[in-house]
């Protein structure tokens, strides 16, 4: 499935023989973690379960409800902000993250 690195910021998903990382530093932006979703949903080995789990890690390790699309409003993170996020996620019960 997926992992979150905290050294590369970066979520690494994984499916069969495929591999791919999603770059947290570029997610800036609501339209640049957007367009990462819907990279990988292009891709033929992701599944409905994988989209799902990509989701609720951005969702998990960003938390774009409130750092970059609240009310509707478009805001931006800064790459300070992605940092502290990354090394700030705390692991729950969940694997590393929701992935």
């Amino acid at each position: 499935m997926g992992r979150l690195d905290k050294e590369t910021r970066t979520l690494q998903l994984d499916q069969d023989d495929a591999s791919y990382e999603v770059d947290l530093d570029d997610c800036l932006t609501s339209a640049r973690v957007l367009d990462w979703i819907m990279q990988i949903t292009a891709k033929p080995w992701a599944t409905d379960a994988t989209i799902a789990g990509l989701i609720r890690a951005l969702d998990d390790v960003l938390q774009p409800q409130t750092t970059l699309c609240s009310m509707g409003s478009s805001t931006h993170m800064t790459g300070q902000q992605i940092i502290n996020h990354v090394t700030g996620y705390k692991q729950t019960s969940q694997p590393s993250p929701r992935l």
